[in-house]
């Protein structure tokens, strides 16, 4: 139990400081079409389960998973932890059930498909069994999310557990586990956790910046390219956020700091859509991306001009609350990570719960921007 010490500390969507890349993989040159098309393909489906619903009861969609951290995360970090190590870790205070005060986007989107919250739960690589019962079988979950998700690779104490939910290993898993229909749909996000460690542990070492980038973008391209060629027709992506607007950055006094923020924030983007335009080579009318690199400012400032008198996008709401840290030391098998709001601070008018996690208000504010677009591209039917 001692081994997961400083763990935790990573799971906030951010890179402790422990973490390196195991390897460096070679940078995209020419397309090879006959690989591209042939990822993911081997992968054992034997014990996959059909989840599916009647899409006409779901405006046209048969189901509905995620890919991604904690912005989608839904039990997800403490379904891994108990799946793996039989550590039972309460998100407490004002986290509900993952990173915010409420449901994330991801869930409010299933739950605008009108699919539930049970078919909505955590699934992970690590389960080999399927947990939840549906009629005469047994199936997985839909939300393949976990709190300190990657693309990269991730060494340390970190490594240990969180690798077994890198961005590449949740495809596999949603493809070893799922029947996947024509009208199901994938909500994949991913890369927060890569740019914090880039940030964090790399800002001075660029043969490292080197390394994160490759592996995080080959491993993107595997997902990706895992998902597609084993039938996904509908793959929402969302790129991850500018991290110059959270407030774990967004007072940053250190200009080379700001301006590295700033930088590998845009290259990072840029390699990614680059990694999703390959795959629209071959599946052009499958995928959809929303820019939240691009979009981020914007969201925030329309969450302002919503909310109105008090709104706030640049602070946390709210603090930590006594010491995870100490129960790790002792081995305990309970866990608390918990935060309270802020003293006199109304969490409603806040975009941020935490240093770079949205609010339930937050979450509201874009899924429902989100969700709009979403019904355009993929001609969705009815209202939600």
């Amino acid at each position: 139990m001692r081994k997961l010490l400083g763990f935790l500390g990573a799971l906030s969507l951010t890179a402790t400081s422990t973490i390196t890349v195991v390897a460096c993989t070679p940078t995209q040159g020419k397309i090879n079409t006959n690989f591209d098309l042939s990822i993911g393909i081997h992968i054992d489906k034997s014990k996959a389960q059909d989840t599916s619903s009647d899409k006409n009861e779901h405006l046209g969609v048969s189901n509905f998973f995620t890919l991604g951290d904690s912005l989608s995360d839904q039990n997800g970090i403490t379904t891994l932890l108990k799946n793996k190590l039989g550590v039972n870790l309460q998100m407490a205070g004002e986290y509900k059930n993952g990173f915010s005060n409420g449901p994330t986007t991801a869930a409010i989107i299933n739950e605008k498909l009108k699919f539930t919250t049970e078919e909505f739960s955590a699934a992970n690589i690590v389960q080999e069994d399927a947990p939840i019962s549906k009629g005469d079988k047994n199936v997985w979950g839909k939300n393949y999310s976990v709190g300190g998700a990657t693309a990269m690779t991730q060494t340390g104490v970190a490594g240990m557990i969180i690798n077994d939910s890198r961005i590449d290993l949740q495809a596999e898993a949603l493809v070893k586990q799922q029947v996947i229909h024509d009208d199901d749909m994938v909500l994949f996000e991913i890369g927060g956790n890569d740019l914090f460690a880039l940030i964090d542990n790399a800002i001075n070492d660029p043969s490292m910046q080197v390394s994160i980038l490759n592996e995080a973008m080959a491993n993107i391209k595997n997902s990706i390219f895992t998902l597609l060629n084993n039938g996904v027709k509908k793959l929402a992506i969302l790129t991850p956020p500018n991290l110059e607007f959270v407030p774990k950055y967004n007072e940053t006094t250190d200009e080379d700091k700001m301006e590295f923020i700033q930088r590998i924030g845009k290259e990072f983007n840029e390699k990614m859509l680059n990694v999703i335009n390959e795959a629209k080579q071959y599946y052009e009318n499958n995928i959809y991306v929303y820019g939240l690199y691009e979009n981020f400012e914007s969201i925030l400032d329309g969450f302002k001009e919503e909310v109105g008198t008090g709104a706030n996008i640049t602070d946390k709401s709210t603090t930590p609350v006594g010491s995870w840290e100490s129960d790790l030391i002792q081995g305990k098998s309970e866990i608390k990570m918990e935060v309270q709001a802020i003293k006199g601070v109304d969490m409603d008018k806040y975009f941020f719960t935490d240093e770079v996690h949205p609010t339930k208000v937050g979450h509201e504010y874009f899924a429902n921007l989100f969700f709009e677009e979403l019904k355009s591209k993929f001609n969705l039917l009815g209202d939600e």
